[in-house]
């Protein structure tokens, strides 16, 4: 498994923050300060991706969702 990424750590909740703002939702976001095991940042190591495959990161993720919800049929 080759982990594909841009490298850069993200918040949960500035990944949410993003989502929000490129669907345009108003959605209600409820965090549970009392559950536990869940993570509050995400970094993909794309080190094995960049050795093997030459990959480089080019697409910011704001950008990254945007196309997805232009290409996805499953978001018109």
């Amino acid at each position: 498994v080759i982990n594909v990424g841009s490298g850069v750590e993200t918040s949960i909740k500035d990944l949410i923050r993003q989502v929000l703002d490129v669907t345009n939702s108003k959605a209600n976001v409820v965090y549970n300060a009392h559950a536990s095991g869940g993570v509050s940042h995400m970094k993909a190591d794309v080190n094995l991706a960049k050795e093997k495959l030459r990959f480089v990161p080019s697409v910011k993720l704001e950008d990254g969702l945007k196309l997805t919800l232009k290409r996805d049929s499953r978001f018109k």
